[in-house]
């Protein structure tokens, strides 16, 4: 068995020895990469009103699971989180592949904090551990120092962007629309791959779209002059992801297809479509740059699939192919380091 492959499978044991479920193998021939690990990282749970989503705060999210997937088919899945009846939600790999960080609402005060597992030991950080405070969509940088994250301070407060350094010290604002009962909504955010700026949707305007904010800028509040609006649509553009390659994935609602742009050349540079029969959710670029993984699924009011293609849109694999079950919030795992 190769190395990386190897340090895979052992974090696969240690992760809880929870629920595990036997799949068939996809061709491993279609999985075969440079630079990227063998586990995959997912959002699994019922779909109530089949709208594609786990809508925040409702009962459909608080039977959400973390599942973490071995694309070779060498081990069954298992579960990263311990069972529970809540919220487990938006995985993110470490960017060098032995740790995942999540939210989760398995914490001693009931909110989602942001945790994180080291997959060689099984054991798990509360990062953020804030009390009354609700945190999700964590992303590391990569030089894995820091992890950005989502915090709404009161069910009637804007979401904004945090970070905090990878041990979970020096939690800090980083940019959003800082106030109470506007419910402005700054999401999703990522590092650009220079690590001097980040990407993210926010609602500002009355609709999603994606923005750049540059970290010179960083402190108390946000400072215009360092914010960039990347797309003006009059629909739903969301959950925007830095590739490997440096370009930005993310979803058009007006189509449910990926669309890509260089979140330097943005807006004069138009976006360009990556076309997928069906509908989409959550896109992401694989570590090494060559692939895309994303929530799938044919048409609407059915179960999400996670599907890999080429960065393009070709050559789909269905990695779940669970029917009833909607997977979305991929994140595929870097290379490990030899053991």
């Amino acid at each position: 068995m190769r190395a990386r492959a190897r340090l895979a499978l052992v974090g696969l044991a240690v992760l809880i020895g929870a629920t595990s479920t036997a799949v068939a193998a996809p061709a491993s021939t279609a999985l075969e990469a440079v630079g990227r690990g063998n586990l995959l990282a997912y959002t699994a749970g019922i779909d109530i009103d089949q709208d594609g989503m786990f809508a925040a705060g409702t009962p459909e999210e608080e039977g959400t699971d973390i599942w973490v997937r071995d694309v070779t088919g060498a081990t069954p899945p298992v579960m990263l989180n311990r069972p529970n009846s809540v919220a487990d939600v938006t995985p993110s790999f470490s960017p060098d592949g032995t740790k995942i960080a999540w939210a989760s609402r398995d914490t001693p005060n009931g909110t989602l904090d942001i945790l994180v597992k080291t997959l060689s030991t099984g054991a798990v950080t509360n990062l953020t551990n804030s009390g009354s405070v609700d945190e999700r969509w964590p992303s590391w940088s990569g030089d894995g120092t820091r992890i950005l994250y989502n915090r709404r301070t009161t069910p009637t407060s804007n979401l904004d962007i945090w970070v905090t350094n990878a041990d979970g010290t020096s939690q800090r604002y980083l940019a959003g629309k800082i106030g109470d009962g506007k419910f402005y909504e700054d999401c999703c955010a990522s590092f650009t791959t220079d690590g001097a700026s980040i990407v993210f949707a926010s609602n500002r305007t009355g609709q999603f779209d994606i923005y750049r904010y540059d970290l010179a800028g960083a402190g108390s509040r946000e400072r215009a002059k360092y914010l960039t609006r990347l797309t003006y649509a009059p629909w739903y553009q969301g959950t925007p992801a830095v590739e490997a390659r440096g370009t930005v994935v993310y979803r058009n609602a007006s189509d449910h297809q990926i669309y890509r742009l260089d979140p330097f050349r943005a807006p004069a540079q138009a976006p360009t479509a990556v076309r997928v029969p069906g509908q989409v959710r959550t896109p992401q670029g694989t570590p090494d740059g060559r692939g895309l993984v994303f929530g799938w699924r044919p048409g609407p009011r059915q179960a999400l699939d996670i599907i890999l293609t080429d960065r393009f849109g070709a050559n789909p694999v269905n990695l779940t192919n669970t029917r009833v079950i909607t997977e979305t919030n991929p994140t595929w795992q870097p290379k490990p380091p030899r053991p």
